[in-house]
């Protein structure tokens, strides 16, 4: 007796729990509905924009491209050179930074801990 009644609840509580699922799905796109409801003046009101002045910018050239313009392109993959900086403990780093940059280098993001500072791997497109 027991276990019939046990399974029966067993049942009925997953069938509620299937029923109670089914319009809850993951990824489900839903239409566009949306209901508006204002009770007093100091909710949001909603707004409707019509007859808009159109907007005209000044001051920028247009360019025109003709549609039968052929534009000559190669893919070519970007040659790096690296090199090394170590800024050391208790220096600036913007000097350092600043020095290899008038030379073309830039910083990768990287960086390693060294015993006399922090070394910044640096690079440039190959010459």
């Amino acid at each position: 007796m027991k276990a019939s009644v046990l399974w029966a609840v067993l049942v009925l509580v997953v069938a509620s729990a299937m029923l109670a699922g089914q319009g809850e799905r993951p990824g489900q796109i839903w239409p566009g509905k949306v209901w508006i409801q204002n009770r007093d003046r100091s909710e949001a009101i909603p707004v409707s924009i019509q007859d808009a002045a159109p907007v005209q910018v000044t001051g920028m050239p247009t360019v025109a491209i003709a549609p039968t313009t052929i534009v000559q392109s190669r893919l070519v993959r970007q040659a790096w050179e690296y090199t090394v900086v170590t800024v050391q403990t208790g220096r600036d780093p913007l000097a350092v930074v600043s020095k290899a940059g008038q030379d073309g280098w830039e910083t990768t993001g990287v960086q390693f801990s060294a015993p006399d500072g922090t070394s910044l791997l640096m690079k440039r497109p190959r010459q």
